[in-house]
Parts: C-alpha cells; sequence; structure tokens
C-alpha cells in the first residue's frame, strides 16, 4: 500500500511505508523526484493500492492512483490482484474559481477531464490486474528466459499496460519500488481437486501494440502490429508444498495478419478493404509480424516447434476474400516454422454442431505436443533475479496463432477447445511419478471438472470482448456447456449484437481516444490544438447558453443541444449552403459530420439525443429507436453514413501506428 497527500503547493506525496522505503516520490508541476527526507502528511490524506500512471495532458499534470483491488488468483505464493476502482489527481493547481481562468484554459481543463474520463473507466471496469510479487506482464517461460542466455527469444513490453504512463521513469532505479505494473485483460482461477489438488491460473494480457476498438483497429499496422492482439497463459501447479512442479501452456489471438480495414459508416456489416500484400510497405509489415511471433515464442536453436495459423473464416462470401489472402500470404512466406490451417467453423460446425470443433484438434494435436508447454520445478520466486533458481524441465517451442473476423467469438471457442485438451497433458506431465497414473486416467479425472475450467475461459472471453467491442462474447455458451442453448444463447447473443452494433457506431470513437494514451499515441501538440479549436468552441456555448437560467435543468439540458445546434446550423451550415449553391456535391452531411441541409440538420440532432451509456434495458431500447430512424433518413436520402459515427480525434485510423 502506498500512502497518498499533499504539500502547500499541491504537489504529491507518494511514501510506501508498509514497504518499509524510506523517503518519498515528490510529484510535481515540473519535476518527479525521490527525496531521501521524511514527510509528514498534510493535505488529502489517502491510502492507494498502486501508481498506475503520471500524466502530462493540455491542462496540467496528473497522477493516477489505484483506490481499490480484490485479489482474484495466485501464482503459488504470489497474489492477483483485480483493479476495481482508480482516481487522477491534478499536480500543482486547486481550480477553486473557475471564473478566473480564460476560455482556452478552460478547455483545456475540460478536455483534460474528457480523456481522464476515459483512461480511467478502463480500470473501473475491472480488466486490470498486477501482482506486487511477481511479473504478470510476461509469461512464466518469458521471465524465465529474460534472465537466461538459453535462447534467443525477443522479449518486449507489449503487455505492460501502463507502460507509456510510466516509461519516463522506469530507467530510474530508485523510482521502482513506487511503480506498479499492470495488465489489461483477465485473471481467473479454479481448483482441480485430484488427488494431489492442483490450481489452474488462466491469465489473458491484452497488448498495447495496436490497442484498440473493433472498427477503429483492424488487421496490422505498417510496422507488423495486429489488433485485439492477446495472449492467453494457462498455468498448473500442485497445492502440495512436498510438490513445487509448475506448468504453462501460452497460446495467441489477434486480428488476421493482413493490412485490412473496415471503416464504420453506419452499416451493419462495414465492407473489408484488404490491401494488396505485393506492396512493399504492406508485405515488410507482415513478414515483421511473422518474424516477431518466432522470435518470442518458438526455439531458434532446435528444429522443434512451429507457429500454428489457425484461420477460423468463411472460405467464400464476405470474409473469402481475408481467407484467400491469408492462404497465399502464408504460401509467399515459405517459412518451415509458420504452418497455416484453415478450419471454417461456420462450415464445420453447421446447425450448431460445435461438437465438431473436436476434429481441428485432431488435426493439431501431433504439432500442438511438439510446440509442448513450459515445465519448471521450485518456488516461483517474488524476486525476477532470482527467476534462474528455478529447475527448468521443458520449454514451449512454439504456438498456435488463432483470428477470425473479430478474433472474439470464434476464436474463444477455439482457445478454449485446445487449451482444454492441452490441460490433460498439462497435469500429466507433473503428476507425481510414484502416482503411476496414465494419461486415460488424468483424462477421466478432469471431466469432473471441465465445467470449472470452461467457465474460466468464457469468462476470459466476455472481458476480451467487452474491451474490444463492448459486449461479452457471442456463442458464450457454446464455451461454457459445449453446446448451443437454443432460446437464451441466440437471444443474448441478439441483444450483445445489436448492443456492438450501436456502440461501434456512436461511442468507440471516445473509448479509443482513452486507449491511445494506453498505447502512447498520444502527444501533447495534439492535445493543444484540439483544445484551440473545438475546445474553445464548446466552451463558449458552456458560458452563453441560450436557454435563461429560469428554466428547470431537466428542460434546459433537453432544449440546449438542439438550440446549439440550430444556431450553428443557421450562422454557418446556411450561409455556406447559399454562398456555394451551385455546387450539388455538398451533400447533406460531409465526413465531420457538418450538415449541408435540413435533412442532414434533423439527422444530426436525432445524434445528439443518444444515450451516452447502455446500462439498461430502457437505454438500449431508446437508443435502438433512435438509431433506427437515423438509418432510415440515411438510406431514404443516400446521406453519408460516415459522418455521423463517432470517430476518434487523437489517432485516426492507426494504420501506420508506432510503438515506442
Amino acid at each position: 500500500m502506498l500512502e497518498v497527500s499533499r504539500n502547500i503547493d499541491n504537489d504529491i506525496i507518494i511514501s510506501a511505508k508498509a514497504k518499509r522505503l524510506a523517503g518519498a516520490v515528490i510529484v510535481s508541476k515540473t519535476s518527479v523526484k525521490l527525496d531521501s527526507a521524511k514527510f509528514t502528511p498534510s493535505l488529502d490524506n489517502f491510502k492507494a493500492y498502486a501508481l498506475i500512471g503520471i500524466l502530462d495532458l493540455a491542462f496540467g499534470r496528473y497522477v493516477i492512483f489505484a483506490k481499490s483491488a480484490a485479489l482474484v488468483a495466485t501464482v503459488q505464493t504470489n497474489k492477483i490482484f483485480r483493479l476495481t476502482s482508480a482516481e487522477a489527481f491534478l499536480v500543482g493547481f486547486s481550480i477553486s474559481d473557475s471564473n478566473s481562468l480564460d476560455e482556452l484554459t478552460l478547455a483545456k481543463h475540460k478536455l483534460d477531464r474528457e480523456l481522464l474520463d476515459s483512461i480511467i473507466h478502463t480500470i473501473n471496469s475491472g480488466h486490470t490486474y498486477f501482482c506486487e510479487t511477481y511479473d504478470i506482464t510476461h509469461s512464466l517461460q518469458h521471465n524465465f528466459l529474460q534472465k537466461s542466455d538459453v535462447t534467443n527469444t525477443h522479449i518486449d513490453n507489449r503487455y505492460f499496460f501502463n507502460f507509456h504512463l510510466l516509461h519516463p521513469h522506469l530507467s530510474q532505479p530508485e523510482f521502482q519500488p513506487f511503480l506498479t505494473k499492470i495488465i489489461c485483460g483477465f485473471v481467473g482461477q479454479t481448483v482441480l481437486k485430484l488427488s494431489p489438488s492442483y490450481t489452474l491460473t488462466l491469465i489473458s494480457r491484452l497488448s498495447t501494440f495496436r490497442l484498440g476498438t473493433r472498427y477503429n483497429r483492424r488487421g496490422l499496422d505498417l510496422h507488423g502490429n495486429a489488433s485485439n492482439s492477446v495472449e492467453s497463459e494457462q498455468i498448473v501447479f500442485s497445492n502440495n508444498l512436498s510438490s513445487l512442479e509448475i506448468c504453462s501452456f501460452v497460446q495467441v489471438r489477434g486480428s488476421v495478419p493482413l493490412v485490412w480495414k473496415q471503416p464504420v459508416d453506419l452499416s451493419y456489416r462495414p465492407k473489408i478493404e484488404a490491401s494488396d500484400s505485393n506492396q512493399a510497405d504492406v508485405w515488410k509489415s507482415i513478414q515483421k509480424h511473422m518474424f516477431d511471433l518466432k522470435e518470442m515464442y518458438t526455439d531458434d536453436k532446435s528444429d522443434r516447434g512451429s507457429v500454428l495459423c489457425i484461420n477460423l473464416l468463411n472460405t467464400d462470401g464476405f470474409e473469402g476474400v481475408l481467407t484467400k489472402k491469408y492462404e497465399k500470404m502464408v504460401e509467399k512466406l515459405r517459412d518451415e516454422k509458420i504452418h497455416y490451417v484453415e478450419f471454417p467453423v461456420n462450415k464445420y460446425c453447421k446447425n450448431h454442431n460445435y461438437a465438431n470443433l473436436e476434429l481441428l484438434f485432431s488435426r493439431i494435436q501431433e504439432a500442438c505436443l511438439d510446440n509442448g508447454f513450459f515445465i519448471a520445478d521450485g518456488h516461483v520466486p517474488s524476486n525476477i533475479s532470482s527467476l534462474n533458481n528455478l529447475k527448468i524441465s521443458r520449454l514451449q517451442a512454439g504456438l498456435a496463432r488463432i483470428s477470425c473476423l473479430d478474433s472474439l467469438d470464434r476464436t474463444n471457442m477455439t482457445s478454449a477447445m485446445i487449451a482444454k485438451n492441452m490441460l490433460n497433458y498439462q497435469v500429466y506431465s507433473i503428476i507425481p511419478i510414484e502416482q503411476n497414473s496414465s494419461l486415460q486416467t488424468v483424462r477421466k479425472q478432469l471431466l469432473i471438472f471441465q465445467k470449472d475450467v470452461t467457465n474460466l475461459w468464457a469468462d476470459s472471453g466476455d472481458a476480451i470482448s467487452i474491451l474490444y467491442a463492448g459486449t461479452r462474447a457471442l456463442r458464450s455458451d457454446v464455451v461454457r456447456t459445449g453446446k448451443r442453448q437454443w432460446l437464451k444463447g441466440s437471444f443474448d447473443d441478439g441483444v450483445n449484437s445489436l448492443t456492438r452494433y450501436y456502440l461501434n457506431n456512436f461511442f468507440d470513437g471516445k473509448k479509443q481516444d482513452g486507449y491511445d494514451f494506453w498505447g502512447g499515441k498520444v502527444h501533447l501538440p495534439k492535445l493543444e490544438k484540439i483544445a484551440k479549436t473545438e475546445g474553445v468552441m464548446k466552451i463558449r456555448q458552456d458560458l452563453r447558453p441560450i436557454v435563461p437560467d429560469i428554466v428547470p435543468e431537466f428542460i434546459s439540458s433537453i432544449l440546449e443541444p438542439f438550440l446549439q445546434a440550430l444556431q450553428s446550423f443557421v450562422k454557418d451550415t446556411l450561409k455556406d449552403h447559399v454562398k456555394h449553391q451551385n455546387n450539388r456535391k455538398m451533400g447533406h452531411i460531409d465526413e465531420k459530420g457538418v450538415p449541408h441541409s435540413y435533412v442532414g440538420f434533423v439527422v444530426t440532432v436525432m445524434r445528439l439525443y443518444l444515450p451516452r451509456y447502455i446500462s439498461s434495458w430502457w437505454e438500449l431500447t431508446f437508443g435502438l429507436v433512435t438509431f433506427t430512424y437515423m438509418l432510415i433518413f440515411v438510406r431514404i436520402f443516400g446521406m453519408n453514413g460516415a459522418g455521423l459515427v463517432d470517430k476518434p480525434r487523437l489517432s485516426g485510423n492507426g494504420e501506420t501506428d508506432e510503438t515506442e
């Protein structure tokens, strides 16, 4: 636990007496320094679980703390916590009288609060985790290999979720005890009550390289980073203190490894736009992605192991274009470490016959066993520098890379199926020799706990789906039970599909802005520009409302947005329309969402009253009804739907994202 307070200059003082650390970190407007003196807390005293990051935004500097957490799992004696709430604190300022601030300063402050809300929402959603005694941003194998010369494995910080919020201070050893690494994704646990009993811990880590939402981030960027890239690690260890063997099995998911996109435009299924793989920069990106997979997950010193590129897309129709390009891409690579496996789930599991997923495992079983898993003997240490004390029995020499269109629903069913099958081999590999158990015996014993295991994977799939698409995963009933629940499953999937449709069109832009901070894609000059333009305009509207103060607030909150939009339409749009009345190419709405006709104005007004969050049936129903009327207008009048969707303000489409 950290102890946090302020001094009279409103600097943030962070001490860690519980960790027996002398001195404190002092965060001021211009510096972050460690002072060895002992400080007496003065203002705003509170305790925090972790320091998440230090951010410099348009208005000022902020320190983000995790204020509450819950224990969710262990890896041997190392405790993993889920963060449940966080708060950002402004450094060096006290805004007690906003009337003394000019319009630009107010615009900067308002922009900061909007962006911080998006950043904090990621933590408050319950999908971030930390461990004070063990580095969970890496798998067990990567943690071991970091301190060894067994292989030339490439290991980076892609799963260190708050890296970009802390990286200016990571190179300073004196700050290390005060900083906390977190992951975003899922951590869960279940006990397998065999004899002896075992604990299964599942850790799913979302990469910050090309981090984003469903339609804002598709495929690869031009640096070889895949969107919705997740590393899932299934860890098994004995609860018998006399046996310290531990086993880890890793697989990854990610968007189809091509350069492609689906620009959102109000259509239910936006058109796929795939770049030509023969273009030099596109092919370089694909090669880089595959090279990274080999460098990170295959054994470069032996012929054993490979990357299994499992494609679950349809081979024809809407998805067929990606399947054909994917297959040709792997053929062109001609790499003996890269194996392409095509398994169109919708074809093999037609009529909800999802038991046929096992056909896929029968095809890849030999390769999965050849890739193997990580096995070690000893305590997982609480100090990374002592990881070499583990006695390594086996390294995982390759892995499965699974993808479908969203790399969510079909992908999660397949990941769970592979993990369930490999669990038999994991437990069998670390079971005491004296028990003389056969693989068949272990498989039968684990059948009792199959529901617990599949529920764990279904929960992980839900978490990743919420982060990327805004709802729980589709077909999660198949993951949990192995079969389709016709009424409830179909109904839940229908609701989730409609909710995704709504959120992806109207709210993922703001969500993407928050993700761009976690991904290190936001720079101060961009924020300054936004504050000076649209920020100042919004502040002027706030300071000069059209509705008089005597009108009740509830009525005013309804009338004010409409009147502001009408005033802007009359003042600017109609004047431009008269000026360009002979230009028939103006259309009803432009790419920026500015109306150029009465019909366009009506639709943009509808958009103003869409619910900002979907937390009840009423909000979903109202949002979808309004959305339906908007679609009717858009279709009848041939309007540009792309001008009505919520777009990211900070990083655009992310095709040229760079990792830092």
